[in-house]
């Protein structure tokens, strides 16, 4: 299963701005739904998906923890 990053600008419920919000998530409509359990009541004020270059795919942290250790 292909995960996609996506981004969001939101308001809190408090007036609070937050940008840069980064869910990776199967659809979009995932990562609103993982947004607004994590700040209910938040309007959301942008969305853009995060797209990768081909050829630099993400790394995980065990990934990058296994390179690190790597003699």
């Amino acid at each position: 299963m292909q995960l996609d990053k996506y981004v969001f600008r939101i308001r809190t419920r408090n007036g609070a701005l937050m940008e840069h919000l980064m869910i990776q998530a199967a659809t979009e409509a995932d990562a609103r739904a993982r947004l607004v359990r994590m700040y209910p009541g938040c309007e959301v004020l942008s969305s853009r998906t995060e797209t990768t270059e081909p050829g630099h795919a993400s790394r995980s942290f065990e990934d990058l923890a296994d390179l690190l250790n790597e003699p």
